[in-house]
Parts: C-alpha cells; sequence; structure tokens
C-alpha cells in the first residue's frame, strides 16, 4: 500500500498540476457518468493517499463521490461541494460508462472525452451492467486497494490468459464512433454476490451504434469478436469438446492468431472472407483417450478449427441480428474498394445484415508441454 501511494503521488508530481498544490490535489482513479432524472451522475474513486506531515485517521483505502450536473463539465465541478481538494482528472485509469447512460444517449460524455484536456485517451472504457458506476466503485476487491485499478488490471489480464474481452481505449471508442463503416463495442462490468459481499465480475461486451448501446455480447460471441480483430492475438485459451461420447473434453491454448478479412465480388454479389491462421498447444486432456497418433492428432487439429468457427460464425450472426457492423466490414469495403462503398456506404444499414460471409479456418497444434502421451492408468 505505501508502494503505491508513492507511486501515485509521483504520478502527480509528474502530471504538470499547474496551479494546484499537493495538499489540495485529490487523486482520481475512476471516471463513472450516468443518467439519473434529467441529470448527469459523475461517480469518482478517489485515492485516500497519506500526505507527509499529516495524520492519517481514515484508513480507508478509497472514498467514493457522486456528483449531479446539467453537462458532464458541471458535475466534475460540482465534486467540489462534496470534498475539498481539487481532482487531477488525467489521473484516471478507467472510465466506467452506466447502463441508463449507455441505452439513451453518449453523445454529451463523447464530447467530453474529446474536448477535455485532462481526460486521459488510453483511459479504459467499460459498460457498468445491472448496476451503476457508483454501485461498482465501491466495492472493495479481491487482493487490490483500488476497484479501478483491479478493474484495468483484470481487463487487461484476461485478455493474454483467457482471451474472451479485448481491452478498449478511450482513443479506440471515439475514433470508431467517428469513423463510417465500423460501430464500437466494449467490455461489460457487473456484481456477482460471493458469500456476505459484492465482487467484480466482466460479463459481456455492450453493443453500440451511433450515439447508443443497443445489445449485449454473451462470452462465446466476445471471443469470436476477439479473434477477428485486425492486430496478431497472443494468448487464451479455450476448451474442445474431443469425445461426445465420453464427453472428454480438451483445453487449447492460443499462441499465436491472425485474422485476415478480405471484401470479395463474386457474380456482382458482395461477400466477406474471413481466413484464421492460428496456432496452439494441448493445454490439457480430460480423459484418456489415445491422441497422440497422426491421424487422431489432425482430427483434434479439425476439432479446434470447428470450435473457432463456431465462435466466428455467432459473433457474426450476433452482429447482423443487431445490424451493427462492429465488425468494421464496411470500414474495410470503404479502404479497399472505395468505388463500391460510393453506392454502398449509404445503404449500408439495408446492406449490411445479409452479406454473406466465408470462413477459411487454420488450427495448428504446436506443443503438448510435459508429455506426449496420454496418461494410462494402470
Amino acid at each position: 500500500m505505501k508502494r503505491l501511494t508513492a507511486l501515485l503521488l509521483i504520478m502527480v508530481f509528474l502530471s504538470g498540476c499547474g496551479k494546484i498544490e499537493l495538499n489540495n490535489a485529490a487523486v482520481p482513479l475512476a471516471l463513472g457518468l450516468d443518467f439519473q432524472n434529467d441529470e448527469l451522475l459523475l461517480t469518482t474513486q478517489l485515492a485516500n493517499l497519506s500526505m507527509p506531515g499529516k495524520a492519517q485517521t481514515d484508513t480507508s483505502e478509497f472514498k467514493v463521490v457522486t456528483a449531479r450536473g446539467k453537462t458532464v463539465a458541471e458535475a466534475a465541478r460540482n465534486i467540489n461541494l462534496y470534498i475539498s481538494p481539487v481532482p487531477l482528472w488525467s489521473q484516471t485509469q478507467v472510465a466506467i460508462l452506466g447502463d441508463n447512460l449507455s441505452r439513451r444517449d453518449i453523445t454529451p460524455i463523447v464530447d467530453f472525452l474529446v474536448r477535455n484536456r485532462y481526460v486521459r485517451k488510453n483511459d479504459l472504457i467499460i459498460v457498468s451492467h445491472q448496476a451503476s458506476p457508483e454501485q461498482i466503485l465501491s466495492v472493495k476487491p479481491y487482493l487490490e486497494p483500488y476497484t479501478a485499478i483491479a478493474l484495468k488490471n483484470i481487463l487487461e489480464i484476461q485478455a493474454g490468459q483467457i482471451g474472451i474481452y479485448p481491452p478498449i481505449s478511450a482513443n479506440e471508442f471515439i475514433q470508431k464512433l467517428a469513423a463510417p463503416g465500423v460501430e464500437p463495442v466494449i467490455p461489460m462490468v457487473s456484481l456477482k454476490k460471493i458469500g456476505a459481499a459484492n465482487q467484480i465480475e466482466l460479463s459481456g461486451m455492450a453493443v453500440f451504434k451511433k450515439d447508443r448501446m443497443i445489445g449485449q455480447l454473451n462470452e462465446l460471441e466476445s471471443r469470436g469478436y476477439f479473434l477477428m480483430r485486425p492486430e496478431r492475438y497472443y494468448g487464451g485459451l479455450f476448451p474442445v469438446l474431443w469425445n461426445e461420447g465420453e464427453k472428454q473434453w480438451l483445453t487449447i491454448e492460443i499462441s499465436n492468431s491472425k485474422a485476415t478479412i478480405i471484401p470479395q465480388i463474386q457474380q456482382q454479389q458482395l461477400r466477406m472472407k474471413i481466413k484464421i491462421d492460428a496456432e496452439g498447444n494441448l493445454y490439457e486432456q480430460g480423459g484418456t483417450s489415445d491422441l497422440f497418433t497422426r491421424e487422431t492428432f489432425m482430427q483434434v487439429e479439425k476439432a479446434c478449427e470447428n470450435e473457432v468457427a463456431r465462435q466466428l460464425s455467432t459473433c457474426i450472426q450476433k452482429a447482423q441480428l443487431l445490424n451493427s457492423d462492429f465488425l468494421g466490414w464496411g470500414q474495410m469495403i470503404a479502404r479497399s474498394e472505395p468505388e463500391i462503398w460510393k453506392s454502398a456506404g449509404p445503404q449500408w444499414d439495408n446492406i449490411f445484415p445479409a452479406v454473406p460471409y466465408e470462413l477459411d479456418i487454420t488450427f495448428k497444434i504446436r506443443r503438448t508441454y510435459e508429455t506426449d502421451k496420454t496418461f494410462v492408468f494402470r
């Protein structure tokens, strides 16, 4: 805790806080925004730092403060109706959009994110699901002093360890809202009752179209979206049902995956070709069937390809059902076939839900770790 406090104080010193003296400054770690009774609610989680020369009478690690306003900027300034230190908004780590705000109209907060020089564009964006940002930020998380830092770490670590929800920055969120032919999706966080207390849990992704949230992706659909993102994909794992009769599951670790999505014109019809080249490792075998023959290993790779195809197909089907091109197909067409986009762009809402697609998936298993044999009971 002392080390973290020191690091936060160093961040404040290096941030260039202008005329605000350190003793008159507060360190907000998260920015929460929601809508209630025709007013914007701004919630922040403030680090409760011990200042040099001051006795520490309050031992809680953070304070959560909420203020109201007609605009985001007014609500932010109204925080000082409750606390005397001035929040240094450049220190936030995450921004949480409330369910009510996301489904109503995000226009006011987008302008705030774009225009305000103190808001960090690399903050991670999250939507709170079935809970307000204030409720989320009031949770004391496992093994972390601050909910905001726990959320940031969970998002970044699960991306490499499990590979379900890609972390989305404020910058990416804003760019996709402003660009034609693509819509944003962002991870969601909810509360889960564990024992007598609530804990935070990632639970799906919020799907946007223009200025509001219109639906969500479940875990399977989110995996498909992660695999189709343009950047190379490292890490993550997924279970594969190998022997349906015996319900034998394998755990496959993805070591490397690359998606290539190409718009094609065939017989004057637009279609999308999605090619996935992936490599992985056999991480765990939940049974005693002999997998280590050439023929069986090829069957395991085929099962992996089928599972990846299932993840991709469910994601594409949800995008077309919601008529939200968060896959960015329109943007890809605009870049590779600008003449086609000139005519297709204005009608994209009518075209996108019916665009056919073709999957071409290759999955190769490269390692089996400490053993290249199936365990046999004697």
